[in-house]
């Protein structure tokens, strides 16, 4: 008969303690740990103290001990029920005892690892030693101080915030045409974010259930109503009425969009009012290409812009046909923040609340500075990087893009310009050979309609009339070269000229593209509806001619897509875009 052993864990849990203890800074967190408890969930609590040693914050923890080098720990779902039942936030610490190193994760049903996770056992969570690495730099120390100050107000508003909502389920004061009215409203509003605009709603409202209106006032003559967002989970209505005391209108709070004071005449129609709100941030998110990039020649054609234009800054040469994905992935993610930390440190060297660095400005000051990159944590601030002159985000979402489909390597979309040849022009189609015009023209062009299909899918926008992605429609594309252009005067350009036919037979290929032949011309369209191709007569939808000078821009796949884009909605919806002029 022998004594009952240790559990096997038993010096894991000692040795992840120890270590645990020995990385935090124990002049700030104060760490009650116990280990063989019999308490389930969690393992003890972690105080936060000021400087005076004054606590100011308070976690429960549960500590895990992972093997060597693992950055990922499997949750139990059970953590996260305890969580909504805690009097306190509750950290989750997993300890890399091997390599003397800790990750924490803050455990809440909100965090994006459990979503869709609620009925199975378990989650994986994974870390990054930026951002849930407990080291010397202190950056975790800030995060817990904003992570229990924030549940201490949401703990303190509690009373006042249940009470308000109580209050706004009645809506009192509001007249029940006035209710119904604004149901209308934010019943459109949402019906398109979740129908029509899914990619739009989470990009502009992350972590959004519905949007709601709060009515402020309403008279004979005026509305003003605040629209506000409902997370999962939250208790707010859909329509409500605000006091002026309430903590999302004068504060400003984060769930609040805006603020609209409207002539009560000019929200009559309550579905036409909420469609053109939705359409408004549609517009915004377009023109600022601020949607995820999707389409492999689209993503090749923004990412050698970037390099084009901000070479000096990335450490790789410019103008290449041709460029392999692991120099672009080492040139964005590496070289260029250890250049943002360079600059950042000469600036700034006293430290300031934070910089964005313009790439343009900083892309000019390297023509006359020199500046070697440094590692990111010799920097005195955190930093950014923005530009006025190109969708910097986009570029990243074009490199995340193909390297998530295995491509490692990719083309120039358009041929370069040679500007020896354009000695008397300097328009934007000069410095191109015939054969360089109209290889790269019609290159683009015969690939449009897979890079449209995969951009129009990849941000679930549904377009059941669009003629480029229609079946029984056939798209024809005519591009007439410079020096062949139907355009007279001075300014004779190149020609793209777009036909729809109905093409319910398919007796046409889906998308043909043609170049214009002086003598031989393959389309008439004297008799429209009526088109002869190729000596043979189909109806259309439309037809119609404009200057093709968006194909020689900097990214003439985007400006293409972005016309296809504007075409669409402009059909569907009514809504004019600005296209792309990149």
């Amino acid at each position: 008969m022998r004594p009952k052993p240790y559990p096997p864990t038993d010096s894991a849990e000692h040795d992840a303690k120890a270590v645990f203890e020995n990385v935090i800074d124990r002049s700030i967190v104060k760490a009650d740990i116990r280990t063989r408890d019999k308490y389930p969930n969690i393992d003890g609590t972690i105080e936060l103290v000021d400087e005076y040693q004054v606590p100011i914050g308070k976690f429960d923890i549960q500590l895990r001990s992972i093997p060597k080098d693992q950055t990922s720990y499997l949750c139990e779902t059970s953590l996260v029920a305890y969580s909504t039942s805690s009097t306190l936030p509750v950290l989750l610490i997993c300890v890399d005892s091997a390599n003397k190193y800790a990750y924490w994760k803050h455990i809440n049903a909100a965090m994006p690892e459990f979503k869709s996770k609620e009925t199975q056992k378990g989650f994986t969570i994974h870390f990054s030693t930026a951002s849930d690495g407990i080291d010397q730099t202190g950056t975790y120390i800030q995060k817990w101080i904003e992570i229990t100050r924030d549940y201490q107000e949401r703990i303190a508003q509690y009373p006042m915030v249940s009470s308000q909502v109580a209050n706004k389920l009645e809506l009192k004061g509001i007249d029940a045409g006035d209710r119904e009215l604004f149901q209308r409203y934010v019943d459109t509003v949402n019906g398109l974010f979740d129908r029509d605009f899914v990619a739009v709603k989470e990009l502009r409202f992350p972590g959004t259930w519905k949007l709601g209106v709060g009515i402020l006032s309403s008279d004979q003559f005026y509305f003003r109503y605040q629209i506000y967002k409902v997370p999962y989970g939250d208790p707010l209505p859909l329509v409500c009425r605000f006091e002026r005391d309430f903590l999302l209108t004068d504060e400003w709070g984060p769930n609040v969009i805006c603020d609209i004071l409207t002539p009560r005449k000019a929200i009559i129609d309550p579905s036409e009012s909420g469609r053109d709100f939705v359409l408004r941030e549609v517009r915004n998110v377009i023109e600022k290409v601020a949607l995820p990039i999707y389409g492999e020649m689209l993503s090749a054609d923004i990412l050698i812009a970037f390099v084009d234009k901000y070479y000096r800054l990335i450490g790789v040469s410019p103008n290449a046909d041709h460029y392999l994905l692991q120099d672009l992935a080492y040139a964005l993610n590496q070289h260029l923040v250890k250049m943002g930390a360079a600059i950042v440190k000469k600036i700034a060297p006293g430290g300031a609340a934070g910089l964005g660095i313009d790439l343009d400005w900083f892309s000019d000051y390297l023509v006359k500075s020199k500046i070697e990159p440094i590692a990111p944590s010799q920097a005195s601030v955190y930093f950014s990087f923005v530009s006025r002159y190109f969708p910097v985000r986009a570029a990243f979402d074009s490199l995340r893009y193909l390297l998530a489909n295995g491509i490692t390597e990719i083309d120039r979309p358009f041929g370069r310009r040679d500007r020896e040849l354009s000695p008397g022009g300097n328009w934007v189609w000069s410095g191109y050979s015939p054969e360089n015009e109209i290889g790269s023209t019609t290159h683009i062009l015969e690939r449009s309609l897979e890079e449209y299909s995969a951009f129009v899918s990849g941000n679930r926008f549904h377009f059941p009339n669009s003629p480029y992605l229609d079946s029984d429609t056939a798209v024809i594309l005519e591009y007439e070269p410079v020096e062949t252009t139907s355009l007279k005067g001075p300014r004779k350009g190149p020609v793209l000229k777009e036909h729809h036919i109905n093409n319910p037979h398919h007796a046409l290929p889906k998308l043909s593209v043609f170049v214009r032949d002086e003598k031989h011309p393959r389309i008439d369209t004297s008799k429209f509806p009526n088109i002869e191709v190729d000596g043979k007569v189909y109806s259309a939808h439309s037809s119609s001619a404009s200057i093709a000078s968006f194909l020689f821009g900097r990214m003439p796949v985007l400006n293409l897509i972005s016309r296809m884009l504007s075409g669409d909605l402009s059909r569907h919806y009514g809504m004019t875009v600005s296209t792309s002029r990149f």
